[in-house]
């Protein structure tokens, strides 16, 4: 998305099999343009597996509104993937939407994706 830099890192950088472990995606959100942005990310995974973004793992997809970003403003924010003991090893497959919105949250202008792995070994 012209104007946002939109990054994540993942920390730690796997999760072991056979625990109760989680890892946080940081997503990282900087705005490069004179206007404000009003913008929203959302995490969804791909790969069917014993992972989720609630302890439970039944929750495979995670909203996280970020509001207003005003120019030259920059926000980090986690979003935590849970694993259990039965979680296989696997490169698990989450893609990370950055969605910039028109007056609400419910209209969106423009939309850019990525994807990231969350990997278990």
């Amino acid at each position: 998305m012209a104007g946002i830099r939109f990054t994540y890192k993942i920390i730690p950088l796997r999760m072991s099999r056979g625990q109760d472990t989680s890892v946080d995606i940081i997503v990282s959100l900087e705005n490069n343009t004179e206007e404000e942005k009003l913008v929203s990310v959302e995490a969804l995974i791909k790969t069917h597996g014993l992972i989720g973004f609630d302890q439970a793992l039944t929750h495979k997809r995670a909203v996280k509104k970020v509001g207003i970003l005003k120019p030259s403003q920059r926000v980090e924010f986690p979003i935590r993937v849970y694993g259990s003991t039965q979680t296989k090893p696997l490169d698990y497959d989450v893609e990370l939407t950055l969605f910039e919105h028109f007056q609400d949250l419910t209209k969106v202008v423009n939309q850019f994706s990525r994807t990231c792995a969350i990997r278990v070994i």
